[in-house]
């Protein structure tokens, strides 16, 4: 489920530039922020002692960006002998970028614009049935997409999937924020 993707569980993705992804629609705020915020060390609710399974990142300091994060794993042997349970890198997730053009209302079809590289920055906060997740997208990033057959190279962390660049793929425009006047926001 979701709680499970969100702690890293499905981490296999075969992504085809183009093909529709499916949107889901809300009531899944609990699962999203207990997911992710095993990446910290934080094992509630159902993942609650899974720590084996879903292990904490190394480095779990909270309201960091990405380049503290990054010196900071040059010296990672320190924090690897403190940590049994824990893994390289669990604070970056690979989140799809799809053009979300077309309104939609709760579970939809949208294209996969790309894929991209998001540090989570602090753990997730959850006020009842909202949540809000804290984090920046980086550059070097090894996940992409691949074209559809015959069309161009693949992206990932080339110059064609770079926020603001020169987009082939046209994924350069990431707006994250709550619109009171729009279901989707």
């Amino acid at each position: 489920g979701v709680r499970e993707a969100m702690a890293g569980g499905s981490s296999c993705i075969n992504a085809v530039q183009g093909e529709q992804i499916t949107t889901e629609p809300g009531n899944t705020v609990g699962p999203v922020v207990q997911g992710l915020n095993t990446r910290f060390g934080d094992y509630r609710g159902p993942l609650a002692g899974s720590s084996s399974e879903y292990p904490a990142d190394y480095i779990q300091d909270s309201d960091i960006d990405y380049g503290v994060y990054q010196s900071t794993y040059n010296g990672a042997d320190d924090f690897k002998l403190g940590c049994n349970d824990c893994d390289d890198y669990r604070r970056i997730v690979a989140v799809p970028i799809g053009d979300c053009s077309e309104s939609l209302s709760g579970k939809g079809e949208i294209p996969l614009l790309d894929m991209g590289c998001f540090f989570l920055t602090k753990p997730a906060k959850q006020k009842g049935n909202e949540s809000e997740v804290y984090g920046q997208f980086v550059e070097d990033c090894p996940v992409g997409v691949t074209p559809p057959p015959g069309e161009g190279p693949t992206t990932g962390n080339d110059s064609t999937s770079t926020p603001g660049g020169n987009n082939t793929n046209k994924a350069y425009i990431i707006q994250l924020y709550k619109n009171p006047g729009s279901r989707d926001s």
